[in-house]
């Protein structure tokens, strides 16, 4: 009985510290790349320290659907053989290692219920607008 009640209490856990990390993502999505990658980061290391891939809903995934944003990775490995600039190739692949880093983190981590999908879609909107206001009150 107090096993189930310890997992139980972990799987919250590892639904809410990801839900709190993919709001902080959506609000700084549109404003930094630096927050971006930050907060990319921490949705991965959340993932792999809690091991999310240890909850329920973990189970019925595929690991195929990780092959489309890994294979877009491998593309930009890839072209970096055709350049002639290789430190602007290696820079371009720090730039998109975010194509192995989200799918992955959100793949590792525990479904979410779809009000707080909603709520986190509602977040970015709200941060997109926010920014674009921004934007439009420096050109005015």
């Amino acid at each position: 009985m107090m096993m189930v009640k310890k997992n139980d209490l972990l799987n919250r856990w590892r639904e809410n510290v990801f839900f709190l990390s993919l709001v902080s993502m959506a609000c700084v999505f549109p404003f930094s790349e630096a927050l971006v990658s930050i907060f990319s980061g921490i949705l991965l290391f959340q993932a792999l320290a809690l091991r999310s891939w240890f909850h329920p809903s973990f189970s019925d995934r595929s690991w195929k659907i990780l092959l489309f944003p890994v294979s877009v990775y491998v593309l930009y490995l890839f072209g970096t053989l055709f350049t002639k600039d290789f430190t602007f190739a290696l820079y371009e692949l720090k730039k998109t290692v975010f194509w192995l880093v989200i799918p992955l983190a959100v793949f590792l981590s525990p479904k979410l219920p779809e009000k707080k999908l909603y709520f986190v879609l509602w977040v970015f909107v709200g941060s997109v607008t926010a920014a674009s206001l921004i934007i439009a009150g420096r050109l005015v």
